[in-house]
């Protein structure tokens, strides 16, 4: 499995800003993932994961990290904008530049000081970006310790 970072539009190889590769060292899949779903009734609860590189990444002016969010009440009200390689309609072709998002895809709100904030992750959704129908995506504020966790930035402990 490969990661690429610094990617604008699929069409082409030179966009002035390279883009870049790395391999995948592992995958953690939450724990609870599947386990609380019956048979012939998938769940999706705990729909995250995450993926650590065998490399570190260089920020640059066209790759920039995002910040982990402290609590809910930091992104009321906050506008949020979804980005990725999605599809524009239910059955349609993939875009080939960086747009709006699909399954996977980062929930991105601007925090009050201007950064950056990893609010959710698109799960799923009733159509593909219908008027009307819903989309559903994993609040990441109610992962935040499992994320330190899983990284190694925390022991087992709560913190917030």
């Amino acid at each position: 499995m490969k990661v690429r970072v610094g990617e604008h539009n699929l069409s082409f190889r030179d966009e002035g800003h390279p883009y870049r590769d790395f391999k995948v060292k592992r995958k953690v899949i939450h724990k609870d993932y599947l386990s609380n779903s019956r048979l012939n009734d998938l769940s999706f609860e705990n729909d995250i994961a995450l993926l650590e590189l065998k490399d570190s990444v260089k920020f640059k002016s066209h790759v920039q990290p995002i910040c982990l969010p402290g609590s809910d009440d930091l992104l009321v009200g906050r506008s949020a904008l979804v980005t990725g390689w999605g599809k524009r309609a239910e059955g349609g072709n993939l875009t080939q530049i960086l747009q709006k998002g699909d399954s996977g895809g980062p929930l991105q709100t601007v925090s009050k000081d201007g950064r950056y904030i990893l609010s959710g992750v698109v799960s799923w959704g009733s159509g593909c970006g219908e008027a009307k129908k819903p989309g559903v995506y994993t609040r990441i504020s109610k992962y935040v310790n499992w994320i330190l966790e899983e990284i190694g930035v925390i022991k087992h402990s709560s913190i917030f």
